[in-house]
């Protein structure tokens, strides 16, 4: 009976041990990146056993105030704890074996207590922080600093601009239209520019859409900016291809060097990617084809861009020629009437001013009739400029 006794109370003294052995943070929002740093579940325990042997800890953009929890790390060699909050700097000088400290974009004004670190060498990343004062580090210390991003500390009522995102698409009909998202402090309008004119953008966090009016011949460049321009992208208009079938050609996008197609396919040919080019092979039979694709700029998506092969301005109905056919279709448009699945916007803006109306009926009649000279003149382009050979 003795025996058993015994054998119970070492396993309560054994239970509580463990449980003394386990980490009881002062900050739930530390322990919370702590357990995302380490990928542990809400439930699993973080035994001191652990965090005293760590040696390195990463706890970036977690709006952490404070830090005092770094007194279970002792062995750190590596802390980032940059895009925080952090405004005492103390609990960081306990740290003897820290060689490399990351407290960027923390909205610092003074890093002075760093001084007093217990560590022998200290690389520290103050970028981004908004301290004006570096002088006491260049006298002579018990640790040996290295200070990275001296030169990049802002001033506290700077404008902050962040654009997250900034693509083109061009839909069906050659619409385009602009999609951008983003945050600022700043109380004036950004501004979206292109074609030489400016409309006012608004980043509020949200992602918005604009749709660029008239129709462009060219890839054309789209700035989104301030008072210093901050990002852009391009647009890649809506070209029309002469090809015979079978025949294979370079459709050219416009693109600059430093932009990549990622991805392209037609609905009928085929396509493979060149560069910021494409390859086109028709069909072997006449058809209106269809060629998308999406492109970057590094790692950036920039745009959806849509091209047009083998279409004949007033073909409505897509299907290689322009006829009765194609005017009662344009009308059905026109009237907001139901419209076949086999309509094309592209085609039924004979005079390619961006709209299906009464005056594209006059294009295809005039072309019906075989009279090119009223048609060309009723154009918005000349067709050289719109169907490159």
């Amino acid at each position: 009976m003795m025996k058993k006794y015994i054998v119970m109370i070492m396993a309560v003294l054994t239970a509580t041990a463990v449980r003394a052995q386990q980490v009881t943070f002062a900050s739930a929002d530390f322990e919370e990146g702590l357990r995302d740093f380490l990928e542990l579940d809400d439930e699993e325990t973080i035994p001191q056993s652990q965090t005293d042997t760590m040696t390195v800890l990463r706890l970036s953009g977690l709006g952490l105030t404070n830090i005092q929890d770094i007194v279970y790390f002792p062995k750190l060699r590596e802390l980032d704890l940059s895009g925080n909050r952090i405004g005492d700097l103390t609990p960081l000088l306990i740290l003897k074996n820290l060689r490399v400290l990351d407290i960027s974009d923390n909205g610092l004004e003074d890093i002075n207590m760093l001084l007093f670190t217990k560590a022998d060498t200290l690389e520290v990343n103050v970028g981004r922080n908004y301290i004006t004062d570096f002088s006491k580090f260049a006298m002579p210390t018990e640790c040996q600093f290295t200070l990275w991003g001296l030169d990049t500390q802002s001033k506290k009522d700077a404008t902050f601009v962040k654009v997250t995102q900034l693509y083109a698409n061009t839909a069906e009909g050659g619409k385009t239209y602009i999609y951008y998202s983003g945050q600022t402090n700043a109380t004036a309008a950004m501004s979206l520019q292109y074609d030489s004119q400016t409309m006012p953008a608004t980043l509020d966090g949200n992602l918005n859409t604009v749709l660029l009016p008239g129709k462009r011949l060219a890839a054309t460049r789209v700035v989104l900016a301030d008072s210093d321009e901050r990002d852009y992208t391009y647009v890649v208009p809506t070209v029309h291809y002469a090809a015979a079938p079978s025949e294979t050609k370079t459709l050219e996008t416009g693109l600059p060097d430093n932009f990549r197609i990622d991805q392209a396919m037609t609905r009928h040919g085929s396509v493979t990617i060149d560069g910021t080019n494409l390859v086109y092979t028709a069909p072997d039979r006449k058809v209106p084809d269809v060629i998308s694709f999406s492109y970057y700029q590094g790692a950036k998506f920039r745009g959806y861009g849509r091209l047009l092969a083998g279409l004949q301005y007033g073909d409505a109905n897509g299907d290689g020629s322009v006829s009765v056919t194609d005017i009662a279709m344009v009308v059905n448009k026109i009237l907001s009437l139901p419209l076949s699945s086999d309509y094309v916007e592209e085609g039924a803006d004979a005079n390619y001013d961006g709209s299906v109306t009464v005056t594209d009926i006059g294009v295809i009649v005039d072309a019906i009739l075989g009279n090119d000279g009223s048609a060309n003149a009723r154009r918005m382009t000349p067709d050289s400029e719109l169907e490159p050979q």
